[in-house]
């Protein structure tokens, strides 16, 4: 390789670099480098295609001075990029280096590899039929000495204790019969419970119990908690028989005869992994004789898709004579659209057997019920807002004799604080024990609910006011001293919060019955967000948290109640699709194709929305121009992230930056506000060079880890308080950091980059030396995150609104760190930022910018952008035909250059390491190192020369960002 040595002009170097590349021309695909008259050839290849070649050649630099931009006009999205001869020597240097890997000159993009979709691993051939019968007798002897048992005499119970075990031999007549089966009830957590065993049960004693293998895919809650109840239950057995896998755990059962709990993301895995490496597979489809999906509703993308995949798989396996059960456990609501889309042709539609309720439903209360009989207490509540919005609701109110408006003028009003805290002290009068819980549509309600409940109200003074989402540790001592006087607690939550709650002692609901509903909008990459009324089935659910001995008040009229929608309409048709697509393409099942899957799921997306996300996947080299699985894809199909991040993570391993990329993407995941919303804090953790929010939370967090880490709780529970930092998130994020890094581990990625030894599970990220020697590097983590949040860029401009794609000019709403006016007079910042939250105001429409992020442009070029063209006008680049990039015509030229070689060094680190090292890696003894042999890709020795090459390149990558930082505008 070419060294500068003292002295060394950058015009020699450049000349040498000409002659050795000339000699060379006739094996490098690109041709040799040039000067920047003639750069047509060499910006040919994807990333820097123009029609026209670049403008002619920039006068020189003056050496030790920033190059300003060309004279003229400045384009209204564009960024200047400053630079100087050093800069430009760097780049130099790192192209030089690339073209000087001989290796790199023969590589060929790999086509699309099908992978073999019959690979022996766990299968029914695994085990012989004498061991399958020796078990299953042992288990009918276990099960008949279980029921049997004298404890159960005593009790005089047998074996039927619940509603759901009443109707056993009814559930296992129908499962015998169909192929499908619906199990209704109000008891969903029973049935989740109970069905799986019944299943079970009934094999064991036919003597087949190893032939029944149970998959339990639980879309709400903890599987892990249901799997150690259920585990319990059967503590009779011979073998554990139940067990689990989440994301980033498992604690999987021992094989035939067993039941095993996961989510819908994990078993979407196991169907890809069942078709391209099936040793991998903890869950295996192939030896699955039921699946019972709980509760469908509300039916998220994940769970649309396996539906899909699973109507598929059944069909298959019923033509090879090994026919799949499915079960579904679900209230009442939304069988009708399931059990129509699993009907065939004409046959008859599966069976359903309903569960009769233990309890019998209480009575659910409205406005008329808390109005009717008002006592003086309450009537201090009725202030002019309450007043109108019982007149908007159609309420009389006692003291109030204006007529209600008519049915058309009726629209969605969000109850005012005043009378939230109504039905609260309803709630309170009620009941004599327990806590409340409120349901409000978001956070701004919630925030300004619990302002109003603690202005001092004297019905509110003796009970403790919780948010749900915030860190409770301050409140303990106050809830023990209150509740031993005999206090009471009451509860706010968001609608969006209410999945991970869990407070059993609820003995009241007050729902404003009214929900967030986030709608994606492809063409504008934005979220529109709407508050809507809430459906029947959002009702049932935030009911159920009383456990249906509770009281339910619902803050509309009766009327209004009856008139609410059944369902909510899928989230397939709302969200966001690049995740769902390569999950699609990932899944190689017969038949399957892109279109086709969308077509054949039970409520079908809007075409834009699958296109624009095919597009997405494309523009990230996921998807190839067929729409086929690319290395990179079929890397990215295996971690539990959208495609952006999950490049993110790869990104992070190679330039030795991983445990920034994994705690950004646990942040960004999780959607963890680590300061809960206020500015004050994050400015704590501000860097002026960087303004970042997630950079802010990624030091705040990285700081409490250290705590935690050394074994400090009480110092680092000091911490969390004393910067107001979020201690439940910091806990989410925590363990989601866990699970990615299992996950990343897994795919294969890590191993070759860390050759000493095999990556031991147990390892943490931020304990691995070797991959973070870059992440106290502002410029690579600022470089990650450009690459997490693509597509979603914009400009920040002095003294003028955010401006997003396309050429929406947006103000700045909610907390961040991030201000124009720190911005210099005539520059601007590229932009990068999570999301993009359109809210319907009275004033108009109110566009939110969620976790701005200030990006370098060479980071931006280099790592966020996936185009970067020559424009017509001298001196200017375009990235993704948006933002324009102004400087010297010279120095882009050449990063237009070093952006096409560093794009093909990593596509060559995708086809030829990380998918070869994914096929082999796996062996019966996968701790141990795996011996050179003969690869998918033709290769007979390990690329360790190659590799440690391209780890050069990335530190040298890594040097010419933090170098350039000091160029920042």
């Amino acid at each position: 390789m070419l060294k500068a040595k003292p002295g060394f002009k950058p015009h020699t170097l450049r000349t040498l670099a000409q002659r050795r590349s000339t000699s060379q021309a006739s094996a490098h695909p690109l041709g040799p480098i040039q000067s920047a008259q003639d750069l047509s050839t060499l910006l040919s290849y994807p990333g820097c295609a123009s029609e026209s070649g670049p403008p002619p050649e920039h006068p020189p630099f003056k050496k030790g001075k920033s190059s300003a931009a060309p004279r003229g006009s400045t384009h209204p999205n564009a960024v200047v990029i400053p630079s100087d001869d050093k800069l430009l020597n760097a780049v130099d240097r790192l192209t030089v280096k690339i073209r000087g890997m001989e290796w790199l000159s023969q590589y060929h993009q790999q086509p699309t590899i099908k992978l073999p979709q019959n690979v022996s691993g766990r299968g029914e051939h695994s085990w012989p039929d004498f061991a399958k019968k020796k078990k299953s007798r042992a288990m009918a002897r276990a099960q008949k000495n279980h029921e049997s048992s004298s404890e159960l005499a005593q009790a005089g119970t047998g074996t039927a204790t619940t509603a759901t075990s009443y109707r056993s031999q009814a559930i296992v007549q129908a499962i015998n019969e169909n192929d499908v089966v619906f199990v209704q009830g109000e008891t969903s957590s029973e049935m989740l419970v109970e069905v799986p065993q019944i299943i079970l049960n009934h094999w064991t004693r036919l003597q087949k119990g190893a032939e029944c293998n149970v998959i339990v895919v639980q879309s709400q809650g903890d599987a892990s908690a249901t799997a150690e109840m259920t585990g319990a239950q059967r503590a009779h057995t011979t073998s554990r028989q139940v067990g689990y896998e989440v994301e980033g755990r498992s604690d999987l059962p021992q094989s035939h005869g067993s039941i095993t709990f996961c989510t819908p993301g994990v078993l979407l895995r196991s169907l890809q992994m069942d078709r391209h490496d099936q040793r991998r597979a903890k869950i295996s489809m192939e030896n699955a004789s039921h699946i019972v999906v709980d509760n469908v509703q509300p039916r998220t993308t994940q769970l649309d898709l396996l539906l899909c995949f699973l109507k598929r798989v059944q069909t298959q396996r019923k033509l090879r004579g090994n026919p799949l059960k499915i079960v579904f456990t679900s209230p009442s609501l939304g069988l009708s659209t399931l059990r129509a889309y699993f009907t065939i042709a004409d046959d008859h539609p599966p069976p359903v057997i309903s569960i009769p309720s233990p309890n019998p439903p209480r009575p659910r209360l409205y406005l008329e019920d808390l109005t009717e009989n008002l006592r003086e207490e309450g009537r201090a509540f009725l202030s002019d807002d309450v007043l109108d919005f019982l007149r908007r609701e159609s309420v009389a109110a006692p003291i109030d004799s204006t007529p209600p408006p008519s049915a058309s003028e009726i629209e969605v009003a969000t109850p005012p604080a005043s009378a939230m805290a109504l039905g609260i002290w309803h709630a309170l009068s009620c009941t004599d024990q327990g806590d409340v819980l409120v349901v409000l549509p978001g956070e701004a309600e919630v925030k300004d609910l619990h302002a109003t409940l603690r202005e001092g109200v004297a019905a509110f003074s003796q009970v403790v006011v919780e948010i749900a989402s915030k860190p409770r540790l301050h409140n303990l001592s106050q809830v023990k001293s209150l509740r031993s006087h005999g206090a009471r607690r009451v509860i706010l939550a968001s609608s969006s919060s209410l999945r991970n709650l869990h407070y059993p002692d609820v003995a009241c609901v007050v729902d404003s019955v009214l929900t967030r509903r986030r709608r994606y909008d492809p063409s504008r990459r934005s979220t529109i967000v709407e508050t809507v009324r809430a459906t029947q089935a959002e009702v049932d659910a935030r009911s159920a948290f009383t456990g249906g001995r509770g009281i339910y008040i619902g803050m509309i009229s009766r009327t209004t109640a009856g008139r609410l929608c059944p369902l909510p309409e899928p989230e397939i048709g709302l969200s966001e699709l690049s995740a769902a697509a390569l999950t699609v393409a990932g899944t190689n099942l017969p038949e399957n194709s892109l279109d086709g899957v969308f077509v054949d799921v039970p409520d079908r997306p809007n075409t834009t929305a699958v296109a624009a996300a095919v597009g997405d996947l494309k523009r990230l080299g996921a998807l190839d121009a067929d729409g086929n699985l690319t290395s990179l894809g079929r890397i990215l199909c295996q971690l539990p992230l959208k495609p952006s991040l999950g490049t993110m993570l790869i990104y992070g391993a190679l330039l030795r930056c991983l445990d920034p990329a994994i705690t950004i993407a646990a942040v960004i995941k999780r959607q963890a506000d680590l300061f809960g919303g206020g500015s004050d804090a994050r400015k704590r953790f501000y860097h002026p060079q960087f303004p970042s929010d997630i950079t802010a939370q990624y030091w705040a967090y990285t700081q409490w880890e250290e705590l935690m880490q050394r074994g400090d709780m009480t110092e680092a529970t000091t911490f969390a308080k004393n910067n107001r930092l979020n201690l439940s998130a910091l806990r989410r994020v925590e363990a989601e950091k866990a699970a990615l890094f299992h996950a990343l581990h897994g795919t294969g990625v890590m191993w070759p980059l860390k050759r000493e030894f095999e990556l031991p599970s147990f390892l943490h990220s931020s304990s691995l030396p070797a991959f973070n020697m870059n992440k106290s590097s502002l410029a690579t983590i600022s470089a990650l995150i450009a690459v997490g949040l693509q597509p979603h860029f914009g400009l920040a401009q002095y003294g003028r609104p955010y401006r997003i794609y396309p050429n929406q000019d947006v103000m700045s709403v909610g907390e961040s760190i991030v201000d124009t006016r720190t911005v210099k007079s005539g520059s601007a910042w590229v932009l990068a930022y999570q999301e993009s939250l359109e809210t319907a105001t009275t004033n108009g429409s109110q566009v939110r910018l969620l976790n701005m992020n200030c990006i370098p442009s060479l980071a931006y070029i280099l790592f966020g952008a996936i185009t970067f063209r020559p424009k017509e006008n001298k001196g200017v680049y375009v990235c993704d035909d948006w933002i324009s990039i102004q400087g010297s015509p010279e120095f882009l030229d050449r990063l237009a250059i070093l952006k096409g070689d560093l794009d093909r060094c990593l596509g060559w680190v995708y086809d030829k390491v990380f998918l070869r090292e994914t096929w082999k890696r796996h062996q019966e003894h996968r701790h141990r190192p795996v011996l050179a042999e003969e690869g998918p890709l033709g290769r007979k020795r390990q690329p360790w020369q190659e590799l440690n090459e391209v780890d050069q390149i990335m530190k040298s990558t890594v040097d010419l960002l933090d170098q350039a930082t000091r160029y920042r505008s």
